[in-house]
C-alpha cells in the first residue's frame, strides 16, 4: 500500500527564518542585504500573521512574488504586503533597500490624524508601487526609510518615539503615492477610450498621429506612452491595426474590386493599399479573399443580392444601378456596409469555421447590418415582416450558392 506523505504548509515567520518571538519596539527594519545574503539572495515564499510589511527597493533588480503572481521590478519600487499574503523575493548582490515589518496596532495608537486611513488604503490588497527614478516622491520615501533605519539602530531606540513617527510618515507617503497612481490610472483609461473613439471615427481619413494627439490635448510622445502602457503598441500601430481589420472584413464580405475597396478605405493608390495589406497580414488582398471560408462568401453574396432585389422592387434603382433607397443613408447604411461582418481572429465567428447566421439580429451583432430599421427602410418592409422573410431566406441559403434573381 502506498504511503501517504503530508505536504508541509506555508511557513509563517515573525521575521524570515525566525518562526518564534516578537518584534521589539513594535516595528523592525533592516537592509535587504542583511538577511537575503544569508539565503543566497532568495527569500522563499512565506507569510506573516498579524504583521504588515513594506519592502522598499531603492535601486537594483528584484523578482517579487505575491500570492503566486510574479513580476520583475527595478528600483525604486515599494511592495505593500498585508498579513497572511504569501510572498517571496529574489534579489541580486547590487539590490539596495530596506524591509519594514510592524504591528498595525502601533500605527493607530494615539490621536494621529490620517494614520488609520493611510494604513487601510495602502494595505487593502498586496500591491507594487512604482516610482520614477530621481523623482521627489522616491527621494522622500528613500530618505524616510534611511532615517528610520538609522533611528532604529541607535542605542536609545527602545525608548524613542522617533522610529514610530518616521514609520507613520513613510506609510502615509506610500498611501498617498498609491492614491495618485490609481487616479492617474483612471485618467489614463479615459484618455485611451477617447483615443479609441477618435480612431474609429477617422481611421479611413488617414489622420497623422499628431492630429490624434491634438484632438486629445496631448503631445505625440505622451500619446505613444499612453498606448504602449495600455497595449504595448504605438499609436500609429493601433490605427493601422484598425485599418487592417476593416480591410479584411471588406475583402470577405464585399464583392467589389480591390481597387474600389482601397479607395473606400482612404487609399489614393490601390498599389499602395496592396503593399500595406501584405506588410500587415503577409498575404496580398487577392490571396486573402481567396482563402476566405466558402460559407462567408456565399452568405455575403446572398445578402447583397437580397437587399438589391428588394430595392429594385420597392424603390427602384438609380442611373448607376445602385438602389435609390440607399442614397442619403451614408456609408454606414450603404449596401456594402450591410455586407460587412466581424472577424474574430481569422475565424470570422471565433472558431475558425462557424455557421451561417439566421436572423437580422445575428447579422447585426456580427456587424453585417447597420441596424434593422435601416434595412427595413431599404427593403420597404415593417420590422417584423422583414425579420420573417430574412430568417426564412437565410435558412435555405446554405444549401448552395442560391442567389435571388
Amino acid at each position: 500500500m502506498a504511503r501517504l506523505t503530508r505536504k508541509p504548509g506555508i511557513p509563517a515567520f515573525v521575521l524570515y527564518g525566525e518562526p518564534y518571538g516578537r518584534i521589539d519596539a513594535k516595528l523592525h527594519i533592516e537592509p535587504i542585504q542583511s538577511r537575503s545574503r544569508l539565503h543566497r539572495w532568495e527569500i522563499d515564499p512565506h507569510t506573516h500573521h498579524a504583521l504588515h510589511q513594506v519592502l522598499w527597493v531603492a535601486s537594483g533588480p528584484a523578482e517579487i512574488e505575491l500570492d503566486g503572481d510574479r513580476q520583475q521590478c527595478d528600483g525604486p519600487v515599494a511592495v505593500a504586503i498585508p498579513p497572511g499574503v504569501v510572498h517571496g523575493f529574489r534579489f541580486r548582490a547590487d539590490t539596495d533597500g530596506q524591509v519594514l515589518t510592524f504591528n498595525p496596532a502601533a500605527m493607530i495608537e494615539g490621536d494621529v490624524p490620517g494614520s488609520g486611513e493611510a494604513l487601510r488604503a495602502l494595505f487593502a490588497a498586496p500591491r507594487v508601487l512604482h516610482f520614477t527614478a530621481g523623482s521627489d516622491q522616491a527621494g522622500r520615501i528613500g530618505m524616510l526609510m534611511e532615517d528610520l533605519a538609522a533611528e532604529f539602530a541607535s542605542p536609545d531606540a527602545g525608548d524613542s518615539p522617533v522610529p514610530l513617527w518616521l514609520a507613520r510618515a513613510a506609510i502615509w507617503r506610500l498611501a498617498r503615492h498609491g492614491a495618485q497612481l490609481e487616479k492617474a490610472g483612471r485618467e489614463q483609461d479615459a484618455l485611451f477610450t477617447r483615443f479609441t473613439v477618435l480612431v474609429e471615427e477617422h481611421y479611413r481619413e488617414h489622420w497623422p498621429v499628431v492630429r490624434y494627439a491634438a484632438g486629445l490635448g496631448l503631445s505625440v510622445e505622451r500619446l505613444n506612452r499612453l498606448t504602449r502602457a495600455e497595449t504595448g503598441k504605438a499609436a500609429l500601430e493601433l490605427v493601422h491595426d484598425r485599418l487592417t481589420r476593416e480591410a479584411c472584413r471588406r475583402l470577405i464580405y464585399i464583392a467589389a474590386p480591390v481597387a474600389t475597396l482601397a479607395f473606400e478605405l482612404g487609399f489614393g493608390d490601390p498599389g499602395y493599399f496592396c503593399r500595406f495589406f501584405k506588410r500587415r497580414t503577409g498575404q496580398s488582398p487577392r490571396a486573402y479573399r481567396q482563402a476566405a471560408p466558402e460559407w462567408a462568401v456565399r452568405e455575403a453574396c446572398w445578402l447583397g443580392a437580397y437587399v438589391r432585389r428588394w430595392c429594385r422592387r420597392r424603390r427602384g434603382t438609380g442611373h448607376d444601378g445602385r438602389p435609390r433607397a440607399m442614397a442619403g443613408l451614408g456609408n454606414a447604411r450603404s449596401v456594402q456596409s450591410c455586407q460587412l461582418g466581424t472577424m474574430a481572429g481569422m475565424g470570422l465567428d471565433g472558431d475558425g469555421g462557424g455557421s451561417p447566421m439566421r436572423s437580422p439580429s445575428a447579422w447585426r451583432t456580427a456587424g453585417m447590418l447597420g441596424d434593422r430599421q435601416a434595412m427595413c427602410q431599404v427593403c420597404g418592409r415593417r420590422s417584423r415582416a422583414f425579420s420573417k422573410v430574412f430568417s426564412r431566406r437565410a435558412r435555405t441559403s446554405n444549401r448552395g450558392p442560391r442567389l435571388p434573381p
